[in-house]
């Protein structure tokens, strides 16, 4: 049976693009609009020169080596923050890959420890089979135990992954 990966893919990439359960974007909205709004009403006071506002705006006006030291300081946290957390996924990516290739490595070794088996070749080729299906459930499973996401179990990503006959087994 030929899986079509392809297709698999670039669903899930489509979804995940307009996925917000689990992301930062609903967090960032509530906090950046009210910001935003205030922003544009006031450069909207200063454009329009609104009595009150360009007198209030004048008072605060800041000095610019105390905005060019903030903006020091902020763009060098946030390049170090944004520097962690591409580390952090890399390191994630890596280890899942590394799982998996784990999980290859112990199915391979238990089939070629079934080669020198006196049992009935039917019966090596099942218990084969059942170990191929198992390991492909157990990376699934564990796939959706990284997971992190407060849904039903019905609904993560993981569960929706395809295995090798899962109904084989029985």
């Amino acid at each position: 049976m030929v899986l079509a990966f392809s297709k698999l893919r670039s669903q899930i990439s489509l979804s995940a693009l307009f996925h917000l359960n689990g992301s930062v974007f609903p967090f960032a909205t509530k906090v950046a609009l009210p910001c935003a709004a205030a922003a544009f009403v006031l450069k909207l006071a200063q454009v329009e020169e609104w009595p009150m506002l360009c007198e209030l705006l004048d008072k605060a006006a800041m000095d610019s080596t105390v905005y060019n030291a903030f903006s020091t300081l902020l763009g060098i946290l946030v390049v170090f923050r944004t520097g962690q957390a591409y580390n952090r996924f890399w390191d994630g990516s890596t280890l899942t890959h590394q799982m998996r290739g784990d999980w290859f490595d112990a199915a391979s070794s238990i089939i070629s420890f079934t080669r020198t088996s006196k049992a009935d070749s039917t019966k090596l080729w099942e218990f084969r089979q059942i170990v191929v299906r198992l390991f492909s459930m157990l990376h699934a499973l564990s796939l959706a135990e990284l997971e992190d996401d407060d849904d039903e179990d019905e609904e993560r990503w993981a569960f929706r992954l395809r295995v090798i006959d899962g109904v084989g087994i029985d």
